[in-house]
């Protein structure tokens, strides 16, 4: 009896994540479908942030994310805090959630201080 309620609760497990999976296809369809050439363009580049960036530049970044219609944006040299303020920043002017990038090729200490650092 308990092997049935397990298979049972797995199977329901498993249509539940299927149904959430066709729900956000849903809405990626019905976002990609009303966007506009030139935002579905936008929406194949990310802009990189230089290290420890300057208001002034996190400003171009915004308004690059606004009306280029940027699909994301990736970091250098960053304080975790800071990055996250950066990050709310921009997704609030993006009309569709951006992907967020690092350059970390040897972990994500070489380029976000106050983090643990893993061996190469």
């Amino acid at each position: 009896m308990q092997r049935l309620i397990a298979f049972f609760a797995l199977l329901l497990a498993v249509c539940n994540a299927a149904n959430a999976q066709v729900d956000k296809s849903l809405w990626v369809d019905s976002v990609m479908n009303k966007l506009e050439a030139d935002e579905k363009i936008g929406q194949l580049f990310m802009r990189m942030l230089p290290p420890n960036a300057s208001e002034d530049e996190i400003e171009r970044a915004i308004s690059d994310v606004e009306h280029l219609h940027l699909g994301g944006i990736v970091f250098q040299q960053e304080h975790p805090h800071h990055q996250v303020s950066v990050t709310n920043r921009m997704q609030k002017v993006a009309r569709i959630p951006l992907l967020v990038g690092q350059d970390g090729e040897w972990g994500v200490s070489q380029a976000v201080d106050s983090t643990i650092s893993f061996p190469r």
